[in-house]
């Protein structure tokens, strides 16, 4: 179990300190919740009230990824709307504890957990955002490149290759690049074919 950070743990101490979550979550608007039956502000930004569970979070030392879920009301629909005008897969969004005075300023805030928006599900009673470490994205397939002497582009691709000219042929060699003024784009390694027959040293000799 995480410790409270020692500026929220002095905060027990005083009687006028409530404890709470902020939810951020950075959509094209960003949007800023507390589960305080009142706003908070919070380095220039005011918390919205409204009825939020924050499920529990899911951390291991093992290869699964953290987790979290929490559920806010939706009873006036604002969280319907909230969805179908936003994005929300793969955006961040950070949840934090926070100690709050009477008047709804946050003396401090510590963030629990730091993720991103995966699935959402919403009814007429609330909706639940489901949150994953940023980890999550070590899983994720890239594009990839084959090492090679020729060029990879396809020729006239206005993005790779970019030729723009009247030609209308490249057999993706380097030397052909440069007739056609375009060897800066050239998407090849084109040293591999000299040093196919020659005993490569890694290190010092011994």
């Amino acid at each position: 179990m995480r410790g409270l950070p020692t500026a929220i743990a002095l905060e027990i101490g005083k009687d006028y300190a409530k404890f709470c979550y902020l939810i951020f979550m950075d959509l094209a608007a960003p949007q800023y919740f507390t589960n305080l039956d009142f706003n908070a502000k919070w380095k220039g930004h005011t918390y919205e009230s409204r009825g939020i569970n924050l499920n529990n979070i899911h951390t291991s030392l093992s290869t699964s990824i953290d987790k979290t879920s929490f559920d806010i009301d939706n009873t006036d629909k604002t969280m319907s709307a909230l969805v179908l005008g936003n994005d929300t897969r793969g955006r961040n969004c950070i949840i934090y504890l926070a100690a709050v005075d009477n008047y709804g300023d946050v003396q401090d805030a510590d963030p629990v957990f730091v993720g991103m928006l995966d699935s959402v599900t919403v009814d007429n009673r609330k909706a639940t955002f489901d949150v994953y470490s940023h980890m999550v994205l070590w899983k994720k397939k890239t594009p990839r490149r084959i090492h090679q002497g020729t060029c990879a582009w396809v020729f006239k691709d206005s993005v790779t290759c970019r030729y723009a000219g009247g030609e209308t042929w490249c057999d993706h060699s380097y030397n052909r690049c440069v007739a056609l003024a375009n060897s800066d784009n050239f998407g090849g390694f084109r040293f591999l074919p000299s040093l196919k027959e020659k005993e490569l040293w890694w290190g010092q000799k011994s």
